[in-house]
């Protein structure tokens, strides 16, 4: 345990790499092997949090562990009830140490050298973040996850390179510094899908300095059976409205809601999210009623005001036939819209 090695401190350690899993029991081995594999001389904890797996993945990191060298220095932590990624990550960031955190996930893998040129890139530029090249050879993503811009992009733009999709958001694969997350403490919402999308924008809307590196330093796999991201529902629809209402009063904190890459970033979530609607088969009304209940309460004038000068037409009919109605009406009105979509 960390614990157990009170001379350790925040100077001594360079990064705490977070893995929060639940029943990933077939890629948990290869995953920690990745991080106790990697060629660094500075100090690296390896946290992982189990959310109540069911098929053995905390008898397998013990397992490892045990046979681990005294030079690394390995955590397992059972969070007390299955809570979701959000909140084992956060479980994590609070037992971290170091100067950065690492977050991968547990069906994922470093690659060789990953830690080491990330750690030489966040010296060198004194960065806030730091992001590789992403392997990614299977799936329906494709080319998605390759950051599409290379070196230091400072504040302006590389919050400018997030709303652009120019690097990705998803919070895997980015050495961040750790005191950048606490000033004021930044962490994920918990029980949603679609946590990094909210979580990059704030990390983004820091301002920070993000160092892009061209090494490939992540293996990211694509489809895994059982993942929540094969199987798209309602409650999906549900939070990218959380989602969308989230970044709308992040960009408005920051005086970000004028700027037209900001709309189109946030609008093309919706955008997504109502296409995708035509891929949920045999949704029953009251399925869709349900769900519309859940959003009406996120359709405050801000986010309407942000859906009617979205450039896709299909988030501003959505947000037009909203605002148009009383408040009353809004839940049959967004029940027919969500209906007519099938």
């Amino acid at each position: 345990m960390i614990d157990e090695h009170e001379e350790l401190t925040d100077k001594s350690v360079a990064v705490s790499v977070i893995v929060p899993f639940y029943n990933a029991a077939d890629y948990l081995e290869e995953c920690i092997n990745s991080v106790l594999s990697q060629d660094v001389e500075a100090v690296v904890v390896l946290l992982l949090i189990d959310d109540c797996s069911t098929d053995g993945g905390d008898r397998i990191a013990e397992r490892i562990f045990a046979g681990a060298g005294a030079d690394r220095l390995c955590v397992l932590v059972r969070q007390p009830r299955n809570a979701g990624t959000s909140t084992a990550r956060n479980t994590g960031v609070e037992m971290s140490r170091g100067r950065y955190v690492f977050f991968l996930d547990a069906d994922d893998k470093l690659l060789p050298g990953a830690l080491r040129a990330m750690l030489r890139a966040a010296e060198a530029h004194q960065a806030d973040m730091v992001m590789g090249d992403v392997e990614c050879r299977t799936g329906k993503y494709g080319d998605y996850f390759h950051p599409r811009c290379l070196g230091v992009l400072e504040g302006e733009e590389s919050f400018a390179a997030q709303m652009r999709h120019d690097v990705y958001a998803t919070v895997w694969n980015r050495l961040i510094r750790r005191e950048y997350l606490e000033n004021p403490p930044l962490r994920f919402e918990a029980g949603i899908y679609h946590e990094d999308e909210l979580y990059c924008f704030r990390l983004h809307a820091r301002f920070g300095r993000t160092v892009v590196i061209p090494n490939t330093t992540y293996y990211y796999r694509t489809e895994v059976p059982g993942s929540r991201d094969t199987v798209y529902t309602f409650q999906h629809v549900i939070d990218s409205f959380i989602v969308a209402k989230g970044e709308v009063v992040c960009a408005s904190k920051n005086h970000l809601s004028e700027r037209g890459d900001v709309v189109r970033h946030i609008t093309m979530l919706l955008q997504t999210t109502l296409d995708y609607k035509l891929r949920i088969s045999k949704s029953g009304w009251r399925q869709v009623w349900y769900a519309a209940g859940r959003i009406v309460p996120l359709l405050e004038p801000d986010l309407l005001g942000l859906m009617l000068r979205a450039p896709q037409p299909i988030v501003r009919r959505v947000g037009k036939l909203c605002r148009m109605a009383p408040t009353w009406l809004r839940r049959p009105v967004l029940w027919a819209c969500f209906m007519c979509l099938k």
